[in-house]
Formats: structure tokens, sequence, C-alpha cells
């Protein structure tokens, strides 16, 4: 026969009637691990900088080889560091959403498709140029059709398209002669 010391659930399972969630649970559980290797590898850090610097001192050639070396593990350790926040950030984030958001949301956040929307924003979706090209694009193309109006000819439906490219050309140029005079920080 069972006695009720018996039917005591393993403490690692988690209480249906507990106020806190599974999720809330298992988040506390990742800060603490992280927190442990956080503190494990400040450790280390310091250790291998100790021991580099002790190092360091013996000669001066030892030194200059040590700096570098002690730099390319920091900005290792920072890049390492930036993709796990940054993964744990998007897994917290994407718990919360739908299906079709989640999915919306790999595809955004993939590496390579935020490389290439970088790179087109600092090359051709410009500010400037958006802007000129929206402007021009309507001035242009209520001019053509007040014209054609006039006139009687009937429109293509490519004017609205012309006015934008020209427009943008235009913006392009006015924003590249821009960070020439003024500076990039401008």
């Amino acid at each position: 026969m069972r006695t009720p010391e018996s039917f005591k659930k393993p403490e690692a399972l988690v209480d249906i009637h507990s106020s806190e969630k599974p999720r809330e649970i298992a988040t506390k559980q990742d800060r603490v691990n992280l927190e442990k290797i956080s503190s494990e590898r400040k450790k280390l850090e310091h250790d291998a900088r100790f021991e580099a610097l002790e190092l360091a001192q013996s000669t001066s050639e030892k030194n200059t080889l040590s700096t570098v070396h002690i730099e390319k593990e920091e900005i290792q350790v920072k890049h390492i560091s930036k993709k796990e926040s940054f993964k744990k950030t998007m897994a917290d984030a994407r718990f919360e959403m739908s299906e079709s958001q989640r999915l919306i949301s790999k595809v955004i956040h993939n590496e390579i498709v935020e490389k290439v929307s970088d790179m087109a924003a600092k090359t051709i979706f410009r500010p400037y140029p958006i802007l000129f090209g929206g402007i021009f694009a309507l001035i242009f193309s209520l001019s053509i059709y007040i014209i054609a109006k006039n006139i009687g000819f009937e429109l293509s439906g490519f004017e609205t398209i012309f006015g934008f490219l020209a427009g943008w050309s235009l913006g392009i140029i006015f924003d590249y002669i821009r960070i020439l005079v003024l500076g990039k920080n401008r």
C-alpha cells in the first residue's frame, strides 16, 4: 500500500496550481544558468588577463603579442554574447506570437535577409531619394494628367513610375552631394 509520502511529486515537476507559469520558471532557470556562465566567464577572463600580464612583463615582445591576443578574445566574447542574447530575445518574443507571426519573424530576422536589407538601406533606399521620388512622381503625374486632359491624350500608366524614378535619381544625386559637402554625420 502506498503511503502519503510516496505520492509526493518530484521537485522538478511544476505545480499546476502554482502562481508561476511554466515559461516563467524556465526563464528563471535560464537566468540562473546564464548568471553562472557569466560569472565563470568573467573569472576565466580575469585569470587569463592576469596570466597574460605576468608573461607580458617578462619581455616587450611578449607584451605586444599578449595585448593583441587579449583584445581578440574580448571581441570574440562580446560577439558570442551578442549572438546569444539576440537568440534569447527572439525566442522570448516569438513565444508570444502566433504561428504566422513566428514564420514572418524567422524570415525577416534571417541573417542573410538582414544583411541585404541593411545594405539596401545604406545605398538605394535612402530617405532623400525616396522622398524626392514621391514628391516628383506626384507633381509630374499631376501635371502630365492635366496636360493630357486638356489636349485629349490618353495616359499609359507609366508616367507615375517614370516620375518616381526621375525624382529618385535627383534625390540620390542631391543626397551624395550633401554628404560630400556637409559630411556623413549631418
